[in-house]
């Protein structure tokens, strides 16, 4: 083992860069970057899991089924749409934001209601205007897909072949 010294300070590190991960997988099974990226995969999953439950909170108090489904739902809902737009954020600004830091610092922003000419206007605080802008820039540029009408269409006859037996459901 050679310890160089950092080419940017030239000091020798006193805690090396070793990194060791132990599992019962076979050795022949996988290799070593097959199976790193898989822990790297589902650390990433335990992450966001994690996320979900700290950032959406969900405290299924009710008595009735229906009414925990219909709360766990749209707290569902609620997390994904955070997650979509923390994404595009992270795609315009950069860097990794993880669901509090975005939280705190574009949705839980200092802001005023001001209704104008039957308008409400949201005025944000000029803190977060630069990031809200490059967000809302980015939503705007999103292609929203129309969703059709079940058009009635003429009727088509079954294919030859599928009456060749009677079928008898019992």
């Amino acid at each position: 083992m050679v310890d160089q010294p950092d080419p940017t300070t030239g000091q020798l590190n006193l805690m090396p860069r070793w990194f060791f991960l132990v599992t019962n997988w076979e050795e022949e099974s996988r290799d070593a970057d097959t199976l790193l990226a898989h822990y790297r995969k589902r650390g990433t999953f335990e992450d966001r899991l994690g996320e979900f439950n700290e950032s959406v909170g969900v405290h299924l108090s009710s008595q009735g089924f229906k009414a925990n489904e219909a709360t766990m739902l749209l707290a569902l809902l609620a997390f994904n749409l955070n997650t979509i737009c923390r994404n595009e954020l992270e795609e315009a600004v950069g860097g990794g934001w993880d669901m509090r830091r975005f939280v705190g610092s574009v949705l839980k922003v200092g802001g005023r209601m001001v209704k104008h000419s039957r308008r409400l206007v949201l005025r944000i605080a000029e803190s977060a205007e630069p990031l809200w802008s490059r967000l809302i820039s980015r939503i705007e540029n999103w292609e929203s897909s129309t969703v059709q009408a079940n058009v009635p269409c003429g009727f088509t006859p079954p294919p030859r072949h599928a009456h060749l037996r009677e079928v008898l459901r019992q």
